[in-house]
């Protein structure tokens, strides 16, 4: 099992199994191989280790997942890659980076009707339909001098809505556009590492 997490420009894994991850590592990297991993000491080496990948490396992987998180505020959230009858694919332009349409859940709210209901508010297309889960990504970010680890659920849908695109100003959003699902050399050229993955899973699948 393997869990990536971004962090400002660093990469952190999570595993119990190095093999997968190999060829993703970025130089330079370092493996840190812990038999009993202590969140504390996680925390120290991360601030202030200076490569670009690091690899937590232990055994017991449910047992280094819990002690990595418990140093954060954990935050879950929903997405989606939205697919319309023209077999087109929903980008977001925000805070000068291409993004996917995305936000935190609410309390007593699935995680499905979390990714349907942001798509909805962020971008006004409605008549979504789940098509199927994707993947769920992980990044750490400061807020209010706290620093919060985010897990990320997203999903593929597929809708019919024709009408028109209403962004989201109160969130930052500049502009909505449907462009061909191969057409990714300009968002991947601004966009987050993340929102690569989650797209290129996409594109695995359809």
């Amino acid at each position: 099992m393997n869990i990536k997490i971004y962090y400002q420009n660093k990469t952190i894994w999570l595993t119990n199994d190095m093999a997968p991850i190999l060829t993703q590592l970025q130089d330079p990297f370092i493996v840190y191989q812990l038999e009993a991993p202590d969140g504390a000491d996680m925390m120290k080496t991360l601030l202030m280790d200076e490569n670009e990948s690091m690899v937590f490396f232990a055994e017991d992987i449910d047992n280094l997942k819990n002690r990595f998180f418990s140093n954060f505020n954990f935050v879950q959230a929903a997405g989606g890659v939205v697919v319309n009858q023209a077999n087109q694919v929903l980008w977001m332009y925000r805070r000068e980076h291409w993004d996917l349409p995305k936000g935190k859940l609410d309390e007593g709210e699935s995680i499905e009707n979390c990714a349907a209901r942001e798509i909805l508010e962020e971008t006004g297309v409605d008549g979504l339909q789940l098509q199927q889960q994707l993947l769920q990504t992980y990044h750490i970010y400061p807020e209010k001098g706290k620093l919060l680890l985010k897990e990320t659920h997203w999903f593929y849908f597929t809708t019919q809505f024709s009408g028109v695109l209403q962004p989201q100003t109160t969130e930052d959003i500049e502009q909505l556009v449907w462009t061909d699902k191969t057409d990714t050399a300009v968002y991947f050229a601004k966009t987050y590492p993340s929102i690569r993955d989650v797209y290129t899973v996409f594109q695995s699948i359809c």
